[in-house]
């Protein structure tokens, strides 16, 4: 078995177990439904590729048609990263644009599957269709397609990243705890892979600089990757944060529009201050921006306005301030003397290391355990 088979194979079967686990999960999201067409096309797709490496197709024009079943992949796993996102949002409307490329490239075929291939001399060379010994324009379009597909939705991926982070950081204080690690992940893999396979793919069209064969290589290679860190990442992701502050990056003009005039918003600012003094919610871990607006009998979304104008800040920034502040306290008091800095940090209401240590650097300049040794 050849390394390209045998990585064909590992994708298949790494593929195959994620959708057992898919399709036995309950209850299922919305959002599923897109994963598990995403990943059914791409076991298609591997399940070609592989046939092809036994010569299952040497006489058919079958595997010309599952070539532009990667017209599809990108904007469905589009579509499960927004529906997984975006808490119940309809679809907007130039998303199905993204089907047109896969629409445009299965009628063609049915076109030249119902005239009749055997008509046309067709060649495949450098990774372009040749037809008659010249390069056929409708099919080089579709190559076109193949290659930009990538690149625009990995920009509308990142887009739905930063509107979900900032979602998550005027909703919560505790962002770890979405996991959004694998997104992270996600995203930097697909970037890495759209810079580096996409460019060697151009170099191979109608050249010898680098060979189409390695490409196919690394093409497996990503995929498998890929499909990887999904089954790893994806399907651990089992919370996904409803009730958050459903407004986008706001303006002036936008709070205008809010109803909160500027004499109430300093009332409220003061009464979430002395709150705050008083019942100290910071020490709630998983405190999130809903409870602590009931408790003050506002809207999570005045709260959120209350913030960003009054403290410069995110529900996320503000508590985890507070928690900081604590932390300093505590580790100043001997009577707490005889924890570690990361028990200190958890009774402050710190759930993560990683998280604790980012944000004391950010609000003091010190690292935890300079600072302790300093008022130790």
């Amino acid at each position: 078995m050849t390394l390209a088979q045998l990585l064909l194979v590992a994708a298949l079967s790494i593929g195959v177990l994620i959708v057992t686990l898919l399709l036995s999960k309950s209850p299922k999201i919305e959002a599923d439904k897109y994963l598990l067409a995403y990943l059914g096309y791409f076991l298609v797709n591997q399940l070609f590729y592989l046939a092809e490496t036994y010569e299952y197709f040497a006489n058919s024009y079958l595997p010309l048609y599952t070539r532009g079943f990667y017209l599809i992949c990108p904007p469905l796993f589009y579509l499960y990263l927004y529906k997984l996102t975006s808490f119940g949002k309809h679809l907007p409307k130039y998303t199905y644009a993204f089907f047109l490329p896969f629409i445009g490239f299965t009628a063609t075929f049915i076109y030249y599957y119902s005239v009749g291939f055997d008509t046309f001399s067709l060649t495949l060379q450098q990774g372009l269709i040749y037809q008659n010994d010249q390069l056929s324009i409708i099919w080089a379009i579709f190559s076109f397609f193949l290659v930009i597909l990538d690149p625009i939705c990995l920009l509308l991926f990142y887009g739905i990243y930063k509107r979900y982070t900032y979602k998550l950081k005027q909703s919560t204080s505790d962002i770890d705890a979405v996991q959004l690690k694998w997104l992270q992940s996600l995203f930097l893999f697909w970037t890495i892979s759209v810079v580096l396979i996409i460019p060697l793919h151009v170099l191979s069209i109608n050249q010898q600089l680098f060979p189409s064969a390695y490409i196919q290589i690394l093409y497996q290679v990503s995929s498998l990757t890929f499909i990887f860190i999904l089954g790893w990442y994806g399907l651990k992701q089992k919370i996904i944060y409803h009730g958050l502050v459903q407004n986008s990056p706001q303006s002036a003009m936008s709070y205008a529009r809010s109803g909160l005039d500027q004499q109430k918003a300093t009332q409220i600012h003061q009464q979430l201050l002395q709150y705050l003094e008083n019942n100290k919610p910071y020490l709630k871990g998983d405190l999130k921006a809903a409870e602590l607006a009931e408790s003050l009998n506002i809207s999570t979304s005045h709260l959120s306005q209350v913030l960003n104008q009054k403290q410069g800040q995110n529900f996320f920034e503000f508590i985890n301030q507070y928690r900081v502040k604590a932390v300093q306290e505590k580790m100043k008091d001997p009577a707490h003397h005889h924890l570690t800095i990361l028990g200190i940090a958890f009774d402050a209401g710190f759930n993560s290391k990683t998280s604790f240590n980012q944000l004391f650097k950010k609000f003091t300049g010190e690292t935890p355990s300079s600072y302790y040794k300093k008022v130790k």
